[in-house]
């Protein structure tokens, strides 16, 4: 009964450890759009503003975009999409593999409201995702950005996560 005792403390202790975890460590690697843009804007390389200047476009120009929703997927052009905007409810669909995310650049994860938070996005599992640079959560009510969870390891240096807040008018 004693060893039963102990094994079930030690499991309560490493599921306690992983919750907090995924929970909290991840928020400190999520940027504010603004953050980022100031970053890459700020720099005096050549390349640092050119990226800047991509990033931007990225996010406030046309481009060829992918909609991925619970009717599944639709292509905004004939072209290669380069950006994917998706929801929460749908976001499972980018860990398919697919040829369409071999170009995209620029994941938009759009949440609407604080149950929209209840995920966790794991970027191991974006296999096809092979020029992926940046991850957008972007939320249209007043969220806290310590609830939105991820799965991040070993990404850290290659896409940046950052969220921005856009309350409707």
């Amino acid at each position: 009964m004693m060893a039963f005792r102990r094994c079930s403390l030690f499991i309560l202790f490493f599921a306690v450890l992983y919750f907090l975890t995924v929970q909290n460590l991840p928020a400190q690697n999520i940027k504010h759009f603004d953050e980022v843009l100031n970053a890459l804007s700020t720099s005096d390389q050549d390349q640092a503003k050119a990226d800047a200047s991509h990033f931007k476009s990225l996010i406030y120009d046309v481009q060829p975009r992918l909609y991925i929703d619970k009717n599944g997927f639709k292509n905004s052009s004939d072209s290669r999409p380069v950006c994917v905007t998706t929801d929460p409810q749908s976001y499972e669909l980018l860990y398919e593999t697919n040829p369409l995310f071999e170009q995209v650049e620029l994941i938009t994860v759009n949440i609407l409201n604080a149950r929209d938070l209840n995920f966790i996005f794991d970027m191991t599992r974006l296999k096809s995702f092979s020029k992926l640079k940046y991850v957008y959560f972007l939320c249209n009510y007043n969220c806290d950005p310590a609830l939105i969870r991820l799965q991040w390891p070993n990404l850290a240096g290659s896409v940046i996560v950052f969220y921005q807040i856009s309350l409707p008018e």
